[in-house]
């Protein structure tokens, strides 16, 4: 089985931050018009990696983070 190496392939860096993304669904109403996505992302050199697996608890961070910032 292929893993993938968890260092940037740009700068080796192990350290990884996550972003939010909006995608648009492409979809009409009554479907939302954009999904969010949780990027990860190298915290050395700024690369993109890979979109993260949404856990419950990641999620949840980000909601915290939203609901402070948006109040």
């Amino acid at each position: 089985m292929e893993t993938r190496d968890s260092n940037c392939p740009s700068c080796a860096s192990a350290e990884k931050v996550y972003g939010l993304k909006l995608i648009s669904s492409g979809k009409q109403p009554p479907f939302p018009k954009y999904i969010p996505m949780i990027k990860e992302i190298c915290a050395g050199c700024g690369r993109y990696i890979k979109f993260a697996i949404q856990t419950h608890e990641l999620v949840e961070t980000f909601n915290q983070f939203l609901k402070e910032k948006l109040v």
